[in-house]
């Protein structure tokens, strides 16, 4: 069991680096205007690593479902990491998770962010690249995870600024994912 939970939490942690650096980067950019403080930087960890742990641990264990197992297995992915994802930036910057009307639960994770990881997982479980060896598959499948995941979120503020930051906010983080699952994937004691 221990061996199985490190890559998972090894995956984890650089998506919280991914994490932690757009949201320094959030905080210098719009901090004065929304009010954020420097807690957003540990709530970024803490949203970037959920987001890749969700994801990398529904991968590795769909792997052996056939096909139509693992496709179910996209919007449920997107649904909990979203869900719980959300849960540090909010308490960081007050923003409200929970929609009016609730009706809009089944949704609003998918926006907030869980697409990042359905996209990830679909890239790992539904396509396969966990088990590749070829660094830019990793990569590709964490960077476009990233961007275009962090679309319908960055996209539905105002702020043109915010706007311009979801391409690079999304390469940060999938970037470091994407070296972290090649990182394990070549390692003499892969098993996933």
């Amino acid at each position: 069991m221990r061996q199985k939970l490190v890559p998972v939490l090894a995956v984890g942690a650089a998506g919280g680096v991914g994490g932690a650096l757009n949201a320094t980067h959030a905080l210098v950019l719009l901090g004065q205007k929304y009010e954020f403080a420097w807690h957003l930087v540990p709530a970024g960890f803490a949203h970037g690593a959920l987001l890749a742990a969700v994801a990398f641990l529904a991968a590795s264990l769909a792997r052996p479902l056939p096909l139509p197992g693992r496709l179910l297995g996209v919007p449920l992915a997107g649904w909990i990491a979203g869900f719980v994802a959300w849960g540090p930036l909010s308490a960081s910057t007050g923003l409200r998770f929970l929609p009016e009307p609730p009706g809009q639960l089944l949704l609003m994770p998918f926006f907030e962010m869980g697409l990042v990881a359905s996209l990830a997982y679909a890239g790992w479980a539904v396509a396969g690249r966990l088990r590749s060896t070829r660094l830019f598959l990793h990569l590709a499948v964490g960077v476009s995870a990233g961007i275009l995941g962090s679309a319908t979120f960055w996209l539905a503020w105002e702020n043109a600024a915010a706007w311009k930051s979801f391409p690079l906010h999304g390469a940060v983080w999938g970037l470091w994912v994407g070296l972290a699952t090649y990182r394990f994937r070549t390692s003499p004691k892969a098993t996933t």
